[in-house]
């Protein structure tokens, strides 16, 4: 699904679970910059806005959810629920998941756009089970082949099942965040970038980084 991305036009009564009676300039989109052109009402406005489309998002979820009970359809199909990043409505002192300043003024990779929520659900498998050991989207294409029964190419990531079944208590040691360098774009939005995380530590590096 292409939501929660902005513009965050959830309907109203979405918005007023979480911030009725605002009456203040009504932003729909962060300005991937720097907050001091926000009020703190202006800024929880448009945190608000964000989470009235998190709850749009999760309703209808719901729903395909709802259908696969009706159609029966948990024991045969698996589910994968990732997102691709984050976002800054706040956190500091940034709006957006990075800047419009191009290479001038990368943002680091913090916690708020680069740990991102896994839910996976396979045929089969006791559950629920929560694994805190590291993991990386790179990752999905290899667990998706195991638990197909179908033989993986050569890619770089490792399946999650080993950790899912408890045949394995962790497959990485350190995961990296880093850069998006499209090679069609005219700029690269993120230069200079990278997050390094193990079990008990963050490295956030950067030309900018703090």
């Amino acid at each position: 699904t292409f939501e929660v991305h902005e513009v965050w036009h959830a309907p109203a009564h979405y918005i007023d679970l979480f911030d009725p009676g605002y009456a203040g300039l009504d932003y729909d989109a962060p300005n991937y910059g720097y907050t001091d052109i926000y009020s703190q009402a202006e800024l929880r406005h448009l945190w608000a806005r964000y989470a009235a489309e998190v709850a749009l998002t999760d309703r209808w979820l719901g729903y395909l959810l709802d259908q696969m009970d009706a159609m029966d359809l948990w024991g045969e199909t698996m589910v994968v629920f990732v997102s691709d990043h984050g976002m800054y409505i706040g956190e500091h002192r940034r709006a957006g998941k990075h800047t419009v300043a191009g290479p001038s003024d990368p943002w680091p990779l913090y916690e708020e756009v680069s740990h991102i929520p896994l839910l996976v659900w396979i045929p089969g498998l006791r559950g629920p089970k929560h694994v805190r050991s590291l993991v990386q989207p790179v990752d999905l294409p290899a667990t998706i082949y195991e638990a197909a029964n179908v033989k993986s190419p050569a890619i770089h990531g490792q399946s999650l099942l080993p950790l899912m079944t408890g045949r394995q208590a962790a497959l990485r040691d350190v995961v990296v965040s880093s850069k998006h360098n499209h090679p069609r774009t005219e700029r690269d939005f993120s230069m200079g970038r990278l997050t390094a995380t193990t079990d008990r530590w963050t490295l956030v590096a950067g030309e900018k980084a703090f």
